[in-house]
Protein backbone atom coordinates (compact mmCIF):
# COMPACT_ATOMS: atom_id res chain seq x y z
CA UNK A 1 0.00 0.00 0.00
CA UNK A 2 2.81 2.41 0.85
CA UNK A 3 4.47 1.68 -2.51
CA UNK A 4 1.16 2.34 -4.30
CA UNK A 5 0.68 5.65 -2.52
CA UNK A 6 4.19 6.76 -3.50
CA UNK A 7 3.41 5.95 -7.15
CA UNK A 8 0.20 7.97 -6.99
CA UNK A 9 2.03 10.90 -5.43
CA UNK A 10 4.72 10.78 -8.11
CA UNK A 11 2.09 10.67 -10.88
CA UNK A 12 0.36 13.81 -9.61
CA UNK A 13 3.30 16.18 -10.12
CA UNK A 14 3.91 16.41 -6.37
CA UNK A 15 7.44 16.95 -5.16
CA UNK A 16 8.21 13.49 -3.86
CA UNK A 17 10.93 14.88 -1.59
CA UNK A 18 8.18 16.42 0.53
CA UNK A 19 6.87 12.97 1.45
CA UNK A 20 10.02 10.85 1.70
CA UNK A 21 10.49 10.55 5.45
CA UNK A 22 7.78 9.97 8.05
CA UNK A 23 8.83 13.02 10.16
CA UNK A 24 8.51 15.24 7.11
CA UNK A 25 5.20 13.57 6.30
CA UNK A 26 3.99 14.71 9.68
CA UNK A 27 5.30 18.23 9.12
CA UNK A 28 3.54 18.57 5.75
CA UNK A 29 0.31 17.35 7.35
CA UNK A 30 0.62 19.76 10.27
CA UNK A 31 1.29 22.81 8.13
CA UNK A 32 -1.49 21.92 5.67
CA UNK A 33 -4.01 21.47 8.48
CA UNK A 34 -2.82 24.71 10.09
CA UNK A 35 -3.39 26.64 6.85
CA UNK A 36 -6.85 25.12 6.39
CA UNK A 37 -7.82 25.85 10.00
CA UNK A 38 -6.63 29.46 9.84
CA UNK A 39 -8.73 30.33 6.79
CA UNK A 40 -11.75 28.05 7.18
CA UNK A 41 -13.51 30.26 9.71
CA UNK A 42 -13.30 33.25 7.37
CA UNK A 43 -15.49 31.34 4.93
CA UNK A 44 -18.30 31.52 7.47
CA UNK A 45 -17.47 34.87 9.05
CA UNK A 46 -17.31 37.07 5.96
CA UNK A 47 -20.67 36.25 4.35
CA UNK A 48 -22.83 35.38 7.38
CA UNK A 49 -21.61 37.31 10.42
CA UNK A 50 -23.10 40.62 9.13
CA UNK A 51 -26.40 38.80 8.63
CA UNK A 52 -26.27 37.55 12.23
CA UNK A 53 -25.64 41.10 13.43
CA UNK A 54 -28.72 42.26 11.52
CA UNK A 55 -30.83 39.72 13.43
CA UNK A 56 -29.85 41.54 16.63
CA UNK A 57 -31.84 44.56 15.44
CA UNK A 58 -28.77 46.73 14.87
CA UNK A 59 -28.86 49.70 12.52
CA UNK A 60 -26.68 49.70 9.41
CA UNK A 61 -24.36 52.29 10.98
CA UNK A 62 -23.90 50.11 14.07
CA UNK A 63 -23.14 47.04 11.95
CA UNK A 64 -20.61 49.02 9.96
CA UNK A 65 -18.92 50.16 13.17
CA UNK A 66 -18.79 46.64 14.57
CA UNK A 67 -17.24 45.32 11.37
CA UNK A 68 -14.68 48.10 10.95
CA UNK A 69 -13.37 48.63 14.50
CA UNK A 70 -11.62 45.21 14.72
CA UNK A 71 -9.90 45.87 11.39
CA UNK A 72 -8.42 49.15 12.58
CA UNK A 73 -7.52 47.70 15.98
CA UNK A 74 -5.79 44.78 14.30
CA UNK A 75 -3.50 47.21 12.48
CA UNK A 76 -2.11 48.46 15.81
CA UNK A 77 -2.47 45.45 18.11
CA UNK A 78 -1.77 42.69 15.57
CA UNK A 79 2.01 43.25 15.31
CA UNK A 80 2.30 43.33 19.10
CA UNK A 81 0.38 40.05 19.44
CA UNK A 82 2.42 38.19 16.84
CA UNK A 83 5.59 39.86 18.14
CA UNK A 84 5.15 37.93 21.39
CA UNK A 85 6.37 34.90 19.44
CA UNK A 86 9.75 36.59 18.94
CA UNK A 87 10.70 36.77 22.62
CA UNK A 88 8.22 35.35 25.08
CA UNK A 89 6.14 32.43 23.82
CA UNK A 90 6.37 29.81 21.09
CA UNK A 91 4.12 30.50 18.07
CA UNK A 92 2.32 27.19 18.59
CA UNK A 93 1.42 28.07 22.18
CA UNK A 94 0.39 31.60 21.21
CA UNK A 95 -1.83 30.12 18.51
CA UNK A 96 -3.54 27.93 21.11
CA UNK A 97 -4.14 30.90 23.41
CA UNK A 98 -5.65 33.24 20.79
CA UNK A 99 -7.86 30.41 19.51
CA UNK A 100 -9.17 29.75 23.01
CA UNK A 101 -9.87 33.44 23.69
CA UNK A 102 -11.69 33.77 20.35
CA UNK A 103 -13.75 30.66 21.07
CA UNK A 104 -14.89 32.02 24.43
CA UNK A 105 -15.70 35.35 22.81
CA UNK A 106 -17.94 33.76 20.19
CA UNK A 107 -19.85 31.89 22.90
CA UNK A 108 -20.33 35.13 24.87
CA UNK A 109 -21.55 37.10 21.85
CA UNK A 110 -25.23 35.99 21.83
CA UNK A 111 -25.51 36.99 25.48
CA UNK A 112 -24.12 40.51 25.08
CA UNK A 113 -26.99 42.68 26.37
CA UNK A 114 -26.52 45.92 24.44
CA UNK A 115 -24.55 47.55 21.63
CA UNK A 116 -21.51 48.82 23.64
CA UNK A 117 -20.94 45.40 25.22
CA UNK A 118 -21.44 43.64 21.89
CA UNK A 119 -18.98 46.02 20.22
CA UNK A 120 -16.36 45.25 22.87
CA UNK A 121 -16.87 41.48 22.68
CA UNK A 122 -16.78 41.43 18.88
CA UNK A 123 -13.66 43.61 18.76
CA UNK A 124 -11.73 41.33 21.12
CA UNK A 125 -13.03 38.15 19.49
CA UNK A 126 -12.35 39.11 15.87
CA UNK A 127 -8.89 40.47 16.74
CA UNK A 128 -8.02 37.10 18.29
CA UNK A 129 -9.71 35.24 15.41
CA UNK A 130 -7.50 36.93 12.81
CA UNK A 131 -4.22 36.41 14.71
CA UNK A 132 -3.74 32.78 13.55
CA UNK A 133 -3.24 33.89 9.92
CA UNK A 134 0.11 35.70 10.44
CA UNK A 135 1.09 33.18 13.11
CA UNK A 136 0.54 30.30 10.69
CA UNK A 137 2.81 32.06 8.19
CA UNK A 138 5.45 32.49 10.91
CA UNK A 139 5.36 28.77 11.70
CA UNK A 140 5.35 27.79 8.02
CA UNK A 141 8.26 30.06 7.08
CA UNK A 142 10.32 28.73 9.99
CA UNK A 143 9.66 25.19 8.73
CA UNK A 144 10.65 26.18 5.19
CA UNK A 145 14.03 27.41 6.44
CA UNK A 146 14.75 24.02 8.02
CA UNK A 147 13.24 21.92 5.22
CA UNK A 148 14.13 23.35 1.78
CA UNK A 149 12.16 20.60 -0.02
CA UNK A 150 8.87 22.05 1.25
CA UNK A 151 6.94 24.41 -1.03
CA UNK A 152 4.96 27.24 0.58
CA UNK A 153 2.16 27.38 -2.00
CA UNK A 154 1.35 23.69 -1.64
CA UNK A 155 0.85 24.23 2.07
CA UNK A 156 -1.01 27.56 1.78
CA UNK A 157 -3.36 26.22 -0.92
CA UNK A 158 -5.30 24.27 1.71
CA UNK A 159 -6.34 27.58 3.25
CA UNK A 160 -7.97 28.62 -0.03
CA UNK A 161 -9.63 25.24 -0.44
CA UNK A 162 -10.95 25.36 3.14
CA UNK A 163 -12.25 28.91 2.67
CA UNK A 164 -14.17 27.99 -0.50
CA UNK A 165 -15.50 24.74 0.95
CA UNK A 166 -16.74 26.34 4.16
CA UNK A 167 -18.38 29.19 2.24
CA UNK A 168 -20.35 26.69 0.15
CA UNK A 169 -21.27 24.47 3.09
CA UNK A 170 -22.15 27.45 5.30
CA UNK A 171 -24.84 28.54 2.86
CA UNK A 172 -26.48 25.13 3.15
CA UNK A 173 -26.07 25.09 6.93
CA UNK A 174 -27.71 28.48 7.40
CA UNK A 175 -30.61 27.55 5.10
CA UNK A 176 -31.19 24.27 6.94
CA UNK A 177 -30.78 25.60 10.45
CA UNK A 178 -30.73 29.32 11.15
CA UNK A 179 -28.28 32.20 11.09
CA UNK A 180 -28.32 32.19 14.90
CA UNK A 181 -25.95 29.19 14.84
CA UNK A 182 -23.15 31.33 13.37
CA UNK A 183 -21.49 32.28 16.71
CA UNK A 184 -21.62 28.67 17.93
CA UNK A 185 -20.02 27.31 14.75
CA UNK A 186 -17.42 30.09 14.86
CA UNK A 187 -16.60 29.05 18.44
CA UNK A 188 -16.11 25.47 17.26
CA UNK A 189 -13.72 26.69 14.55
CA UNK A 190 -11.76 28.77 17.08
CA UNK A 191 -11.46 25.94 19.59
CA UNK A 192 -10.42 23.79 16.64
CA UNK A 193 -7.50 26.17 16.11
CA UNK A 194 -6.46 25.60 19.73
CA UNK A 195 -6.75 21.83 19.28
CA UNK A 196 -4.62 21.91 16.11
CA UNK A 197 -1.98 24.05 17.85
CA UNK A 198 -1.76 21.61 20.76
CA UNK A 199 -1.58 18.65 18.36
CA UNK A 200 1.29 20.14 16.35
CA UNK A 201 4.92 19.39 17.09
CA UNK A 202 6.38 22.28 15.10
CA UNK A 203 6.10 25.98 15.93
CA UNK A 204 8.37 25.99 18.98
CA UNK A 205 11.12 28.29 17.66
CA UNK A 206 11.63 31.48 19.71
CA UNK A 207 14.39 33.68 18.19
CA UNK A 208 15.44 35.38 21.42
CA UNK A 209 16.22 32.00 22.95
CA UNK A 210 18.05 30.48 20.00
CA UNK A 211 19.83 33.28 18.14
CA UNK A 212 23.12 34.35 19.71
CA UNK A 213 24.84 37.63 18.84
CA UNK A 214 27.80 37.35 16.47
CA UNK A 215 29.98 39.14 19.04
CA UNK A 216 29.33 37.77 22.56
CA UNK A 217 31.02 40.82 24.10
CA UNK A 218 28.79 43.28 22.23
CA UNK A 219 25.82 44.72 24.13
CA UNK A 220 22.60 42.88 23.39
CA UNK A 221 20.32 44.63 20.94
CA UNK A 222 16.83 43.51 21.88
CA UNK A 223 15.10 45.02 18.87
CA UNK A 224 17.20 45.07 15.69
CA UNK A 225 16.10 47.93 13.43
CA UNK A 226 14.05 47.19 10.35
CA UNK A 227 15.53 48.32 7.02
CA UNK A 228 13.86 51.26 5.29
CA UNK A 229 13.33 49.19 2.15
CA UNK A 230 11.15 46.84 4.20
CA UNK A 231 8.85 49.71 5.20
CA UNK A 232 8.63 50.83 1.56
CA UNK A 233 7.85 47.27 0.54
CA UNK A 234 5.11 46.85 3.16
CA UNK A 235 3.50 50.13 2.13
CA UNK A 236 3.69 49.24 -1.56
CA UNK A 237 2.22 45.79 -1.03
CA UNK A 238 -0.58 47.28 1.07
CA UNK A 239 -1.45 49.85 -1.60
CA UNK A 240 -1.61 47.29 -4.40
CA UNK A 241 -3.70 45.01 -2.19
CA UNK A 242 -6.05 47.84 -1.24
CA UNK A 243 -6.83 48.43 -4.91
CA UNK A 244 -9.04 45.33 -4.66
CA UNK A 245 -11.45 47.28 -2.43
CA UNK A 246 -14.10 48.02 -5.06
CA UNK A 247 -14.14 44.45 -6.34
CA UNK A 248 -14.11 42.75 -2.95
CA UNK A 249 -16.51 45.13 -1.26
CA UNK A 250 -18.91 46.07 -4.04
CA UNK A 251 -18.22 43.75 -7.00
CA UNK A 252 -21.40 41.64 -6.64
CA UNK A 253 -23.50 44.78 -6.13
CA UNK A 254 -22.16 46.27 -9.36
CA UNK A 255 -22.69 42.99 -11.18
CA UNK A 256 -26.34 42.93 -10.13
CA UNK A 257 -26.70 46.46 -11.48
CA UNK A 258 -25.31 45.18 -14.79
CA UNK A 259 -28.04 42.53 -14.90
CA UNK A 260 -25.83 39.55 -14.06
CA UNK A 261 -27.78 36.68 -12.51
CA UNK A 262 -27.19 35.33 -9.01
CA UNK A 263 -25.88 31.95 -10.19
CA UNK A 264 -23.52 33.73 -12.54
CA UNK A 265 -22.18 35.79 -9.63
CA UNK A 266 -21.43 32.53 -7.80
CA UNK A 267 -19.54 31.23 -10.83
CA UNK A 268 -17.60 34.48 -11.20
CA UNK A 269 -16.56 34.31 -7.53
CA UNK A 270 -15.54 30.67 -7.89
CA UNK A 271 -13.39 31.52 -10.92
CA UNK A 272 -11.07 33.67 -8.83
CA UNK A 273 -10.71 31.07 -6.06
CA UNK A 274 -10.02 28.24 -8.52
CA UNK A 275 -7.20 30.09 -10.31
CA UNK A 276 -5.81 31.11 -6.90
CA UNK A 277 -5.63 27.45 -5.89
CA UNK A 278 -3.95 26.51 -9.19
CA UNK A 279 -1.25 29.17 -8.79
CA UNK A 280 -0.55 28.26 -5.18
CA UNK A 281 -0.22 24.60 -6.12
CA UNK A 282 1.74 24.92 -9.35
CA UNK A 283 4.12 27.76 -8.47
CA UNK A 284 4.30 27.22 -4.74
CA UNK A 285 6.59 30.11 -4.01
CA UNK A 286 10.21 31.05 -4.39
CA UNK A 287 13.07 31.54 -1.99
CA UNK A 288 14.89 33.55 -4.66
CA UNK A 289 14.54 37.28 -4.03
CA UNK A 290 14.80 38.27 -7.67
CA UNK A 291 12.01 35.86 -8.63
CA UNK A 292 9.80 37.04 -5.75
CA UNK A 293 10.38 40.64 -6.83
CA UNK A 294 9.34 39.67 -10.36
CA UNK A 295 6.11 38.19 -8.95
CA UNK A 296 5.36 41.52 -7.27
CA UNK A 297 6.01 43.48 -10.43
CA UNK A 298 3.77 41.23 -12.53
CA UNK A 299 0.95 41.26 -9.95
CA UNK A 300 1.06 45.04 -9.49
CA UNK A 301 1.23 45.74 -13.21
CA UNK A 302 -1.63 43.39 -14.07
CA UNK A 303 -3.75 44.98 -11.30
CA UNK A 304 -3.57 48.32 -13.13
CA UNK A 305 -4.77 46.69 -16.35
CA UNK A 306 -7.47 44.72 -14.53
CA UNK A 307 -9.10 47.76 -12.91
CA UNK A 308 -8.93 49.68 -16.17
CA UNK A 309 -10.77 46.95 -18.03
CA UNK A 310 -13.27 46.35 -15.20
CA UNK A 311 -14.22 50.02 -15.32
CA UNK A 312 -15.19 49.66 -18.99
CA UNK A 313 -18.24 47.57 -17.95
CA UNK A 314 -17.49 44.26 -19.71
CA UNK A 315 -20.21 41.63 -20.14
CA UNK A 316 -20.36 38.46 -18.06
CA UNK A 317 -17.84 36.62 -20.25
CA UNK A 318 -15.46 39.56 -20.07
CA UNK A 319 -15.78 39.69 -16.29
CA UNK A 320 -15.11 35.92 -16.12
CA UNK A 321 -11.93 36.42 -18.14
CA UNK A 322 -10.85 39.29 -15.88
CA UNK A 323 -11.60 37.19 -12.79
CA UNK A 324 -8.91 34.75 -13.89
CA UNK A 325 -6.40 37.61 -13.50
CA UNK A 326 -6.88 37.06 -9.75
CA UNK A 327 -4.22 34.40 -10.29
CA UNK A 328 -1.71 37.21 -10.86
CA UNK A 329 -3.09 40.17 -8.89
CA UNK A 330 -3.55 38.14 -5.69
CA UNK A 331 -2.06 34.64 -5.73
CA UNK A 332 1.20 35.38 -7.54
CA UNK A 333 1.47 38.76 -5.82
CA UNK A 334 0.96 37.16 -2.39
CA UNK A 335 3.67 34.57 -3.02
CA UNK A 336 6.11 37.31 -4.02
CA UNK A 337 5.14 39.52 -1.08
CA UNK A 338 5.61 36.79 1.50
CA UNK A 339 8.98 35.77 0.08
CA UNK A 340 10.26 39.35 -0.05
CA UNK A 341 9.06 40.20 3.47
CA UNK A 342 10.66 37.01 4.81
CA UNK A 343 13.93 37.84 3.05
CA UNK A 344 14.13 41.39 4.41
CA UNK A 345 12.89 40.76 7.96
CA UNK A 346 15.55 40.19 10.67
CA UNK A 347 15.14 36.65 11.99
CA UNK A 348 14.87 37.95 15.56
CA UNK A 349 11.81 40.00 14.58
CA UNK A 350 10.19 37.78 11.97
CA UNK A 351 6.93 37.35 13.91
CA UNK A 352 6.65 41.11 14.51
CA UNK A 353 7.26 41.81 10.82
CA UNK A 354 4.71 39.20 9.81
CA UNK A 355 2.23 41.01 12.05
CA UNK A 356 3.14 44.32 10.41
CA UNK A 357 2.62 42.76 6.99
CA UNK A 358 -0.84 41.51 7.93
CA UNK A 359 -1.78 44.73 9.73
CA UNK A 360 -0.63 47.05 6.94
CA UNK A 361 -2.70 45.13 4.43
CA UNK A 362 -5.76 45.17 6.68
CA UNK A 363 -5.51 48.86 7.55
CA UNK A 364 -4.99 50.12 4.01
CA UNK A 365 -7.70 47.85 2.65
CA UNK A 366 -10.13 49.11 5.30
CA UNK A 367 -9.33 52.76 4.55
CA UNK A 368 -9.72 52.33 0.79
CA UNK A 369 -12.95 50.37 1.31
CA UNK A 370 -14.37 53.30 3.28
CA UNK A 371 -13.41 55.58 0.38
CA UNK A 372 -14.79 53.16 -2.20
CA UNK A 373 -18.34 53.31 -0.83
CA UNK A 374 -19.05 56.93 -1.85
CA UNK A 375 -17.17 56.39 -5.12
CA UNK A 376 -19.38 53.45 -6.06
CA UNK A 377 -22.45 55.46 -5.07
CA UNK A 378 -21.42 58.37 -7.28
CA UNK A 379 -19.65 56.69 -10.20
CA UNK A 380 -21.05 53.18 -10.32
CA UNK A 381 -18.82 50.76 -12.20
CA UNK A 382 -16.40 53.56 -13.11
CA UNK A 383 -15.26 53.47 -9.47
CA UNK A 384 -12.79 50.82 -10.64
CA UNK A 385 -10.84 53.62 -12.33
CA UNK A 386 -10.22 55.16 -8.88
CA UNK A 387 -8.35 51.99 -7.85
CA UNK A 388 -5.71 52.46 -10.56
CA UNK A 389 -3.76 55.20 -8.68
CA UNK A 390 -3.48 52.96 -5.61
CA UNK A 391 -2.05 50.11 -7.68
CA UNK A 392 0.32 52.48 -9.49
CA UNK A 393 1.55 54.06 -6.23
CA UNK A 394 2.08 50.65 -4.69
CA UNK A 395 4.00 49.43 -7.71
CA UNK A 396 6.22 52.53 -7.57
CA UNK A 397 7.03 51.94 -3.89
CA UNK A 398 7.86 48.31 -4.61
CA UNK A 399 10.29 49.44 -7.29
CA UNK A 400 11.85 51.95 -4.88
CA UNK A 401 12.21 49.27 -2.22
CA UNK A 402 14.16 47.16 -4.67
CA UNK A 403 16.82 49.84 -5.09
CA UNK A 404 16.77 51.27 -1.55
CA UNK A 405 19.52 49.94 0.68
Amino acid sequence: MNHLLRQIVASRCFDLDEFVSPPQNRLVLELSVLSATSFAMLGLHQPFFPIWLATRGLAAEQIGLILSVPIFLRAFVGPWITGLADRYIAPRHLLAIVGGIAGCGWLMMPFSPDFPVLLGVVTLTVTMMLAPIPLSDVITLDALRDHPALVYGRLRVWGSIAFMSVTLLAGLMVSWLDVTVVPVVMAIFSFGTTAVALWMRTGMFIPSRHIKPADPDAPEQSTPPLPMRLYLLLLGIGLVGSSNAVLNGFGPVLWVQQGILSWQIGVLTACSVVVEIVVFWRLGGSREVHKAYRYLMIGGGVAIVRWLLMGLAPDVLGIAALQTLHALTFALFHLGALAMVAALAPVARRAHVQGLFSAANALMFALVTVLAGPLVQAWGIKAYFAMIPFAMAGLLLIILSHYKK
